[in-house]
């Protein structure tokens, strides 16, 4: 027997009620960290990088890019001041968040078309600082990577947090249900709206589910920042070869939410700001027991989380053919609606 629609939506709710997060990648080993060596990650060595050159006169602008849901007022500073630290008052820089200073930013609307509007807002920034630094939470990191696909000049760093590159996997196991029928699409949306989850029939959500492996940042210095207990962001959401991708194991308890609480991550904190204030990313300090403890934690909850995201998408797509099967279901999904 075909489970009811109404069953189906509190996993509907579950799945959206924080920023959705792409195709899985091979494993990889840590690399030797002895000195002397190239810095590496837990993914693959990287090459040294060339010193910070002198600035001009003009303050360096850090360009923010909020995720899915983020507000528009600001009120939200104290997120990204956690990552920034003195930065965020360091004279020598100036930030510019997207969709509050500058920008038309709409976190839950099309990813490329918020990706035009962040390359619009990058391209006048750097007419008018010295250097320009972006710093991606989330979705924004998506976003970041389609405004950052073609040329924009003067990119001093791009620093990505819990950024689901390679697109959102749960967002994948909404999609087939949402599509399949109207009226759970539907009842999907307005459960969502009542508990305050984010709108899994939104465009950005969408976006999410489609997108894929983007071409690597030009730029100075970039990174990717993971912690391997992220519920949101998989590691093969984040996980390229081509990319500096960092893994860090909660650093407390109050960490093992690994999506929110990054920006609290004491090697993550290390790493926006020294990769800001250098243009370089810091080399590896971890230990390779380390690397590989993280690698192996985050390969594990991939998998379990993984899978149950796949059982997820089945059972939401069973409870929406059976919505579909019902007379309202033939009727309202014969009419020609907006899909």
């Amino acid at each position: 027997m075909l489970p009811p629609i109404h069953l189906a939506l509190p996993l509907v709710v579950a799945l959206t009620a924080v920023p959705l997060t792409g195709p899985a990648a091979a494993d990889g080993g840590a690399c030797d960290t002895a000195p002397g060596h190239p810095a590496c990650t837990i993914l693959r060595p990287l090459h040294p990088t060339p010193a910070r050159p002198p600035s001009d006169a003009r303050p360096e602008c850090v360009v923010i890019v909020g995720g899915l849901g983020s507000p528009t007022d600001n009120s939200d500073e104290g997120f990204f001041r956690a990552a920034l630290g003195d930065i965020a008052d360091d004279a020598r820089f100036r930030t510019i968040r997207f969709g509050v200073h500058e920008g038309s930013y709409r976190t839950s609307g099309d990813v490329s078309r918020n990706g035009e509007e962040l390359r619009s807002v990058i391209a006048d920034a750097s007419e008018e600082c010295g250097a320009v630094h972006v710093l991606a939470y989330s979705m924004g990191g998506v976003v970041a990577d389609r405004a950052l696909s073609k040329t924009v000049t003067g990119i001093a760093t791009y620093v990505a947090l819990a950024s689901p590159h390679n697109g959102a996997n749960a967002a994948r196991a909404i999609r087939p249900a949402l599509e399949a029928d109207v009226l759970f699409a539907t009842g999907a949306s307005l459960a969502a709206r009542l508990t305050g989850a984010h709108d899994p029939t939104s465009d950005a959500v969408r976006d999410l589910a489609r997108t894929r492996a983007p071409l690597p940042v030009r730029a100075e210095a970039a990174v990717r920042l993971h912690v391997v207990t992220d519920p949101i962001v998989l590691r093969r959401d984040v996980l390229d070869r081509r990319v500096d991708v960092r893994e860090y194991m909660p650093a407390s308890a109050a960490e093992l939410e690994g999506h929110g609480r990054i920006v609290d991550h004491p090697l993550a904190q290390e790493v926006v700001r020294t990769t800001i204030a250098t243009r370089r990313a810091p080399s590896e300090g971890r230990s390779v027991d380390e690397l590989n403890e993280a690698e192996l934690a985050s390969i594990a909850i991939d998998r379990v989380l993984g899978t149950v995201e796949e059982g997820a998408r089945v059972a939401l797509l069973t409870a929406a053919l059976a919505s579909r099967s019902t007379p309202l279901g033939t009727v309202v999904n014969a009419l020609p609606l907006p899909r």
